[in-house]
């Protein structure tokens, strides 16, 4: 039937549409449903992404997939800093891996750049330089050349 379709998630979107606008005292309930499935299908998708590539997915990926991936992370992300995120969402999302509970952490920018400077110069022993060949210490080097003239400038 209809409804065991809509249950099971198999129910095609225009189709779901039409059932609704027909049986309007069942709507409400079988969205809610439906929305509940299409969340928990797309944490399971991050889950499977993540165990399969051992990272986050990227918003720049060539893979349109792994694209829309993230931007719906960033979303829930978002929902979660503003509040709107259920408690029982945001755990289900926290237990996927370690790096998803680091990336829902409502840090600021600054925060999580000083994180990733200090990560460096744990494991490296030095301060980032400018002149590497690594981007990534050369955009650490050049955030914290900001931070110098920022305090030297006394802001």
């Amino acid at each position: 039937t209809q409804k065991q379709s809509s249950s099971q998630g198999k129910l095609l979107s225009p189709r779901f549409q039409q059932l609704c606008a027909a049986s309007p005292l069942d709507a409400d309930r079988m969205e809610m449903r439906h929305a509940k499935r299409a969340w928990e299908s797309r944490c399971s998708e991050l889950d499977f992404f993540m165990k399969s590539s051992g990272c986050l997915p990227k918003k720049y990926s060539a893979d349109a997939r792994e694209r829309n991936l993230a931007s719906w992370l960033y979303m829930q992300k978002d929902l979660h800093v503003q509040g709107r995120l259920s408690f029982v969402r945001f755990d289900q999302l926290c237990h996927v891996s370690p790096l998803v509970a680091h990336r829902m952490e409502p840090k600021t920018a600054w925060e999580s750049r000083c994180s990733q400077l200090s990560a460096f110069t744990q494991s490296s022993s030095c301060l980032p330089t400018m002149c590497s060949d690594n981007s990534r210490e050369r955009v650490l080097a050049r955030w914290l050349q900001r931070q110098r003239e920022s305090v030297s400038q006394g802001r």
